[in-house]
């Protein structure tokens, strides 16, 4: 258990902190097990880390030459390493965090009875967090441990004195608000995906107290509450344009981690939006390319073939066909290696199907055998809009029986078979109507409107929209 934790660990270190790490591991302050050097001058030793170059038996030949592998003193050693390891990393993240440190110094102080140098450092944690660039709910509760000590203070100088109360409780209130609302999104965002449903206490005595406008000048609390009424309430325009516009305006109190959720949520918001109320895909494409252009739809410098697909579909159904070939082109290279070429190759088929350049999107999904059964049904599916787009429909018909037994032989897709299920019984009620047959295009017009799931409803709208 101690080699993997420690070996794990001791792979995220930067170049920056292993140098630094070296003087830890040597410095008698943080470390008094020469042992403990020994194992660490080994694994710095290492040109590659991996279960071989750190295997057991060369560690302990490394520190100890001459003697047999003694494993319960192999592990005493890596217990005391891993010790050391881990109070390093624990300084790291509390010297990268230097806010905290003057509110650190002014507990101290007190503790020690050196009241005024107490005051003197808790005014300066006061200064840094005035002029601190965020304002996310880390800031508030930074706000919060700044009006408990300063009670601390004023309760051990003086019990005369009238105490910080409302600015104390103000401050617990507004990071509690914060931090609830933020986690209700979460939870409302799983709940969507997972069919299971979860209390929120107190969550309808936030909201009303929000929307009290007590915490209008609170960006942390107001960003969640948005997002928040735009989850609950799709239909509701006004949460997201009041989301829209603190997006807009302050971008520098949050960090783009947090962001990059605010966006994402944001992102969902307007898919379903688009999907099923106003079909305004200008608002989510718009949200795209800002959250793609300040790198908030990467993770681990990749980006995921479902936002690169939809990217591309939103971008087709505007017809901004120049920048999609662009987009596809350029942001291929950020797909995963593993499945990179498939994803690029199936929409770029469609970026040539919008294009109507059907022999190219033919040459791109017949030449090649898809891994991915989803890229497979996409490929059969433009194939099928071919067919009756060049009006081979005797191909066409005998292409819906294969693509249904197709989907017959399939058996872990889903609800995605209910959508191609429909897409074939639509298709083939499509083939029969003749031009000019509104009794029957009104008929099937209903029927489309009426079918869950469904998919390619705007391409079947459109070819009826010309029989007529």
């Amino acid at each position: 258990m101690y080699r993997s934790k420690l070996i794990q660990l001791y792979k995220t270190l930067s170049k920056a902190e292993l140098r630094l790490f070296k003087k830890w591991v040597h410095s008698p302050f943080s470390n008094q097990h020469k042992d403990v050097e020994k194992l660490y001058d080994f694994l710095m030793s290492r040109s590659d880390i991996t279960p071989v170059t750190t295997n057991r038996e060369r560690a302990y030949n490394y520190m100890f030459p001459n003697e047999a592998v003694d494993d319960a003193k192999l592990r005493h050693i890596m217990s005391y390493s891993l010790d050391v390891l881990e109070e390093f990393v624990a300084y790291q993240a509390f010297h990268k965090n230097r806010t905290q440190f003057n509110l650190y110094l002014a507990k101290e102080y007190r503790d020690r009875k050196l009241s005024y140098f107490a005051n003197d450092a808790l005014e300066s944690f006061k200064k840094e967090l005035e002029n601190h660039p965020l304002r996310d709910s880390d800031y508030l509760f930074q706000e919060f441990q700044y009006e408990l000590e300063y009670l601390e203070q004023l309760g051990y100088q003086n019990r005369d004195m009238e105490f910080n109360y409302n600015e104390l409780s103000f401050s617990l209130h507004a990071f509690f608000m914060a931090e609830i609302l933020k986690h209700s999104c979460t939870i409302i965002a799983h709940e969507a995906v997972s069919n299971k449903h979860y209390e929120i206490p107190l969550i309808d005595e936030i909201l009303k107290e929000v929307a009290s406008g007590k915490f209008k000048n609170h960006v942390a609390v107001m960003v969640y509450f948005y997002i928040y009424k735009c989850l609950k309430n799709p239909a509701e325009l006004a949460p997201f344009d009041s989301l829209n516009e603190i997006m807009n305006r302050d971008e520098k109190l949050f960090t783009p981690r947090e962001w990059k959720d605010v966006y994402i949520a944001a992102i969902n918001y307007c898919i379903k939006r688009a999907n099923s109320i106003d079909g305004d895909y200008a608002r989510l494409y718009n949200l795209y390319k800002t959250a793609l252009a300040k790198g908030f739809l990467f993770e681990n410098n990749e980006i995921s073939r479902f936002t690169y697909k939809n990217i591309v579909t939103v971008g087709l159904i505007l017809k901004d066909h120049q920048w999609v070939y662009s987009f596809i082109e350029y942001y291929s290279q950020f797909l995963n290696f593993e499945i990179r070429d498939d994803v690029h190759r199936i929409n770029l088929a469609k970026y040539y199907f919008a294009m109507k350049d059907f022999e190219k999107t033919m040459h791109l999904i017949l030449t090649v055998e898809f891994h991915d059964v989803l890229h497979t049904i996409d490929a059969k599916v433009m194939l099928l809009k071919i067919y009756y787009e060049t009006n081979e429909i005797e191909a066409l018909e005998s292409f819906l029986e294969s693509f249904a037994m197709f989907l017959r032989r399939k058996k872990r897709l889903g609800y995605h078979k209910g959508v191609f299920a429909n897409i074939i019984h639509m298709a083939k009620k499509l083939i029969k109507i003749m031009p000019k047959d509104h009794k029957a295009i009104d008929s099937l017009t209903k029927e489309l409107e009426k079918t869950k799931p469904i998919g390619e409803k705007n391409w079947f709208l459109e070819q009826l929209e010309k029989l007529k």
